[in-house]
């Protein structure tokens, strides 16, 4: 059975992170999987997502 994760998660879990510390995109997926059980299609569309809204 997955784990339906929220994009409110995801985008705050990704800010959360990229408060920390910088991080690109391969990394920054490798960091979120230690934590959340996404992919890397899955990461990417967030990263788009939260780039065009000016975070």
């Amino acid at each position: 059975m997955a784990i339906q994760i929220t994009s409110e998660l995801l985008d705050g879990s990704v800010l959360a992170l990229l408060k920390e510390a910088d991080y690109y995109g391969y990394s920054l997926t490798q960091k979120v999987q230690e934590y959340l059980p996404v992919s890397e299609s899955t990461m990417y569309p967030v990263l788009r997502r939260l780039t065009k809204n000016d975070f």
